[in-house]
């Protein structure tokens, strides 16, 4: 059990939550305490399909070990650069990726394509 599992021991004053009714969600606060897939677990433990993808961040699911290597990895290899007048190689291939997509996209609008288009290039890895 956590410090916050502990019923009236989290301070809820300080932080405004934006697009919630505050007030109403301070009397009765929902709050999840991890994340697995496509599952919040709350702080009392119940599981919680999260519908919205973490409002469509972690479509890939929660807490998935491939994608937190990946972002381990390029953290420890180069965490940001600029790109005013200098940049890094992933960046453009990331670019070229998108506009491949994007112009299958347009080729595929309106049809049921464009999905299985996506999936086969992010599966070719180009």
């Amino acid at each position: 059990m956590t410090l916050h599992q502990i019923p009236n021991t989290l301070q809820l004053e300080s932080f405004w939550m934006p697009f919630t009714a505050n007030r109403q969600f301070k009397a009765a606060p929902r709050l999840f305490a991890s994340a697995e897939g496509m599952h919040y677990t709350t702080v009392d433990g119940r599981r919680v399909i999260d519908g919205s993808a973490g409002l469509w961040c972690v479509n890939a699911g929660h807490g998935r070990r491939q994608i937190a290597a990946a972002v381990e990895r390029q953290l420890m290899n180069l965490d940001f650069a600029p790109s005013f007048q200098m940049g890094h190689p992933l960046a453009f291939d990331f670019a070229a990726r998108l506009a491949e997509i994007a112009k299958h996209m347009q080729a595929a609008k309106g049809t049921e394509k464009a999905a299985g288009i996506i999936a086969d290039i992010a599966m070719r890895g180009r």
